[in-house]
């Protein structure tokens, strides 16, 4: 199988890292109280951070040019060592993010560093569902609920959208798509659509 994923939000922990590296200590620099990645329902962070989107804009600025793309820490969720072992199995893995192209040489660097199979490359991309379409991806791992809706409503593939703060009060059975499945278990459920549901005796 063609298996696709996002990058920040899915298996790196890019939320978390900037709001404790960077955007917490400009809280408590203005004595502001500090916040966590509950308090994020929208991934455009401006738009859930209590600072003037302009200071937002500029800390991401400053923390991709530090490098923070290359020192991420990744989800306890199990994908890693399973994506480990698909890849080993034949299967293709891709990442789809939308990352811009300027954080390629610290996101490969990332990715080696991790021992993150990426057998079918890496896609930086605005587009996430003409990317699919083109690559043929047969299951999307998302944290985004518009991308993920996309993805699914524009080609043949089924979408995991890993629950989080900023897509749960989003979700409406009403609106997602049919093939957009909204999981806490990423990892089983990824597991269970490429290689079965295991039996156990």
């Amino acid at each position: 199988m063609r298996i696709g994923t996002d990058l920040d939000g899915v298996l790196a922990d890019f939320p978390s890292t900037f709001l404790e590296q960077y955007i917490n200590p400009a809280l408590e620099s203005r004595n502001q109280k500090t916040i966590t990645t509950d308090d994020i329902k929208h991934w455009e962070f401006e738009k859930s951070i209590p600072l003037n989107p302009m200071v937002t804009d500029t800390l991401y600025r400053k923390a991709i040019a530090e490098g923070i793309f290359r020192f991420l820490p990744t989800y306890h969720n199990g994908l890693v060592t399973l994506l480990q072992e698909l890849d080993l199995r034949g299967h293709t893995i891709y990442y789809i993010t939308s990352r811009d192209q300027g954080t390629s040489e610290d996101t490969y660097e990332w990715l080696n560093s991790t021992k993150l199979p990426f057998s079918g490359g890496v896609y930086f991309t605005k587009n996430k569902a003409r990317v699919c379409e083109l690559l043929g991806i047969d299951i999307m791992l998302e944290d985004l609920y518009e991308q993920a809706n996309e993805i699914a409503d524009k080609t043949e593939a089924s979408v995991l959208l890993i629950k989080r703060p900023w897509n749960t009060e989003m979700y409406s059975p009403y609106t997602m798509s049919m093939r957009t499945k909204i999981t806490n278990s990423p990892a089983t459920d990824l597991e269970n659509l490429v290689l079965g549901p295991r039996c156990d005796f």
